[in-house]
């Protein structure tokens, strides 16, 4: 488990399994970005489980409902991000979030990579790009 930014954490299926370790980091809301994986403690924790195939062609219908979720744990406590490597599906997300903070995709990009190596699929940058270009153009006068 990798904290990408303050009170979020990007992980993958052994972290979000390990019941002590989400207890030991604070965590306190879960967003579930696998089809595959259960919602494995949900009387402990607030979940949102996506059910996102890898790669998937609805990714961006999720990104501001996920958002709104993470800036709503984090003001509660710690917020995990997770699917099953942390490689793709998860990262995506995370990378939304760092967008919808302000910050430009290749900004996004460059820092979450310092903190861990990921390799999101393609359609979801791609979706990620489509998204914020939108929401960006949007708010111009």
């Amino acid at each position: 488990m990798w904290l990408v930014w303050d009170s979020l954490f990007l992980g993958g299926q052994r972290d979000a399994s390990a019941l002590g370790l989400l207890k030991k980091r604070g965590i306190t809301h879960i967003v579930n970005c696998a089809c595959e994986l259960p919602c494995y403690f949900p009387n402990d924790f607030e979940y949102m489980s996506l059910n996102l195939n890898d790669p998937d062609p609805d990714f961006i219908k999720h990104i501001e409902p996920v958002c709104q979720f993470i800036d709503a744990g984090r003001l509660k406590g710690n917020v995990l991000v997770h699917c099953t490597a942390a490689v793709s599906r998860s990262p995506a997300m995370v990378l939304a979030y760092i967008c919808h903070l302000g910050h430009s995709l290749e900004v996004a990009r460059k820092l979450l990579n310092q903190r861990v190596a990921t390799n999101p699929d393609p359609l979801f940058i791609m979706q990620l790009s489509e998204y914020y270009i939108q929401s960006w153009h949007s708010k111009d006068p």
